[in-house]
């Protein structure tokens, strides 16, 4: 499974977890659709890390926390 593969990765130091606004341009060259989906996702969780607490919309807010569960079952 990708989610496997990208988690052991990052766990083995071939890959660094990417900040939001860093540029991938040259690194989604050499990455496979199926990474490259994981590090889209990889970057809008860390971004929803960072605002939820600032989120006054319930239901938005309980959107972001249902993504951040998600995130920490899949140990990303």
């Amino acid at each position: 499974m990708a989610a496997n593969r990208r988690r052991n990765d990052l766990q083995q130091g071939r890959d660094r977890f990417y900040s939001p606004g860093d540029d991938l341009s040259d690194i989604r060259n050499q990455a496979s659709e199926e990474v490259q989906l994981l590090q889209e996702i990889e970057r809008v969780l860390s971004s929803l890390e960072w605002i939820a607490d600032r989120i006054v919309d319930e239901r938005i807010y309980r959107e972001i926390q249902s993504w951040l569960v998600l995130q920490s079952e899949l140990e990303i």
